[in-house]
């Protein structure tokens, strides 16, 4: 169920290298030596070290304590955090300088939004933000961004969030946040979608799309752009008084059915409603075998919720075997829905239990054999309690934000 690390998170190891061999070259210090020598300036932007005090440090002590090793946690960055750093650059490979960098701190799935200095050069020349840049500025563009999570780097979901807001502002798609799109988003944001609409104005894509193509099928004239503005949006309000249905103006799943545009039949929700990224990887190979479901990249933490009105089948709130932390969750109409490596389950919830559709079962994590590993939930769907089938297209109509 582990995922290959893309070449995008390679890149960021590799920066990493690259930054800390910089800081320690012409030294000559060694694993032992390093430990004698001066402690570090604190001083330098981006980059914790003696000293270093706030919520990033207490964040990487937590991730340190995951990863086995002793060090307090109290939100200061002193000797037994910089030992505690020492190791783990050993455990890399990397060479040892106790200090920890924003390309650190991002491969490790922690915010640098809280740490001080100018975004870095690397990805954001001439006030052009591209993949690989890190620091305030990228933090600015995700919260306006609404859907890319503001964790301070400029991954491969900031990009597509870019590109989607780039399309909705009439500009083209690059993927990079130039003066002009940085200037639009600021005089007007992104609109949030309405909440508990799974398609509002500001949506786009094929699903969008299937709704204009099934209004069209209606008798309703409008164009098929896969863009839901202001005509889509009156069309459905058309059709929903139409069928003595609340006019809202935005369509949820159970609208969709009935219209027929979507492929979603067993979801009702999607099971990482905040920031996230997913490929079609079922099938793919893994060390034990072929992938059975889809993984689902989101932060550590990040809230799991039910796809389904049902009953909790099974659980463990063991870390144990390849789905660590799991649970199995059974509709009313038998499907059942297999969720692993959860970082822990909702406090209340036992075999047995009846819970709602987007109720929070859980948070993502990365237990069982996808320790070490990126935060990612493992999701498998099972018809009728039957063999897992590919959730793709159903978790896609159901993620309009979906890579």
């Amino acid at each position: 169920m582990l995922p290959r690390i893309p070449r995008w998170a390679a890149t960021a190891v590799a920066v990493v290298l690259v930054a800390l061999v910089a800081a320690t070259a012409g030294t000559g210090a060694g694993p032992d030596t390093a430990r004698a020598a001066p402690p570090p300036a604190t001083a330098e932007a981006g980059v914790l070290g003696l000293g270093a005090r706030g919520p990033t440090v207490r964040a990487l002590q937590r991730e340190l304590r995951s990863r086995g090793f002793r060090v307090a946690v109290d939100g200061v960055y002193g000797a037994g955090t910089r030992s505690a750093v020492a190791r783990f650059q050993r455990r890399l490979g990397l060479r040892i300088n106790g200090l920890v960098d924003r390309p650190l701190l991002w491969w490790l799935g922690l915010s640098v939004c809280d740490l001080p200095g100018p975004t870095t050069a690397r990805g954001a020349a001439d006030g052009r933000l591209r993949l690989g840049a890190y620091g305030p500025q990228v933090c600015t563009l995700q919260r306006q961004l609404v859907r890319a999570g503001a964790d301070g780097g400029y991954g491969p979901q900031t990009r597509a969030a870019v590109r989607r807001a780039q399309r909705r502002h009439g500009l083209r798609p690059t993927g990079v946040a130039d003066a002009r799109l940085r200037a639009r988003l600021r005089a007007r944001p992104v609109a949030r979608p309405q909440a508990g609409a799974l398609l509002s104005v500001g949506a786009e894509g094929p699903q969008v799309r299937r709704l204009q193509l099934a209004l069209r099928r209606e008798g309703f004239g409008l164009s098929s752009d896969g863009a839901f503005g202001p005509q889509t949006r009156r069309a459905l309000v058309r059709y929903q008084r139409r069928e003595g249905l609340p006019a809202s103006g935005t369509a949820d799943v159970a609208l969709l059915r009935r219209l027929s545009a979507t492929r979603a039949r067993h979801l009702v929700a999607f099971p990482v409603p905040g920031p996230h990224a997913f490929s079609n990887d079922f099938g793919a190979p893994r060390h034990q075998g072929r992938h059975q479901g889809i993984d689902i990249l989101a932060a550590r933490g990040a809230p799991v919720v039910a796809v389904a009105g049902g009953v909790i089948d099974s659980m463990s709130r063991a870390d144990t075997g390849l789905g660590g932390i799991r649970l199995w969750l059974r509709d009313d109409a038998g499907t059942r829905f297999y969720y692993a490596h959860l970082a822990r389950i909702a406090p209340g919830l036992a075999v047995g239990s009846r819970v709602r559709a987007g109720q929070v079962l859980g948070a993502v994590g990365r237990t069982g054999d996808a320790r070490g590993g990126v935060f990612h939930l493992h999701f498998e769907l099972h018809p009728d309690g039957g063999p897992a089938i590919n959730p793709y297209p159903e978790l896609f109509d159901l993620d309009t934000g979906g890579l």
